[in-house]
């Protein structure tokens, strides 16, 4: 008989990489990989790298992709899908998660934060430091925050205040404005 063990990340904060022992949402999902690694030679991991609820807001996990495609690797995982927003184009920042997730499945030892510049600086050119800039933005407030988001994360569960939504669209703004082309435009705007 051969059994194949489907672990779900799915209680899992995305802000932190899986394996931060600090987060205490992630101990629990750690603590069941490592035990079943033990065990079993055929554990898969479907894991979540979206905000289910609300496609739309922002969502800070872009920096721990790749750390977490490494401890599934480092595990012992034989499989890894990461669902992201597939049903539609128009999800949060959707062409620039596709391309971290990917290229962290591809080759494990990527790091995140080279994958998204190097997609941010052909996407958005001219405007990519701007857009950079805001990606920080949301991923330091959520930290500073102490949040711990799911993948069906709310508004207050991300960190979002009035003035951040204020900030995010001063940036936004200021990368249309700095925009040289409609196709960058039409990037930024998505």
């Amino acid at each position: 008989i051969y059994v194949q063990i489907q672990l779900c990340s799915i209680e899992c904060c995305e802000l932190h990489p899986i394996n931060d022992p600090n987060c205490p949402k992630n101990i629990e999902f750690c603590e069941d990989m490592r035990a079943w690694k033990a065990i079993c030679d055929n554990v898969w991991v479907w894991n979540y790298n979206t905000n289910f609820s609300n496609y739309d807001l922002p969502f800070p996990n872009l920096s721990v992709i790749g750390p977490n495609v490494r401890f599934f690797k480092d595990n012992n995982a034989r499989g890894v899908f990461m669902q992201a927003t597939g049903n539609g184009n128009a999800g949060e920042f959707c062409d620039l998660r596709n391309y971290v997730l990917s290229r962290s499945l591809w080759d494990p030892s990527l790091d995140s934060r080279t994958l998204l510049e190097e997609f941010c600086n052909l996407h958005y050119q001219e405007a990519a430091p701007i857009v950079l800039d805001y990606i920080k933005l949301i991923h330091d407030n959520a930290e500073q925050r102490h949040c711990h988001p799911n993948c069906g994360a709310a508004p207050v569960e991300l960190g979002l205040t009035p003035d951040l939504a204020l900030e995010a669209v001063n940036l936004f703004k200021n990368a249309l404005a700095t925009a040289k082309s409609d196709a960058v435009r039409e990037r930024i705007e998505k």
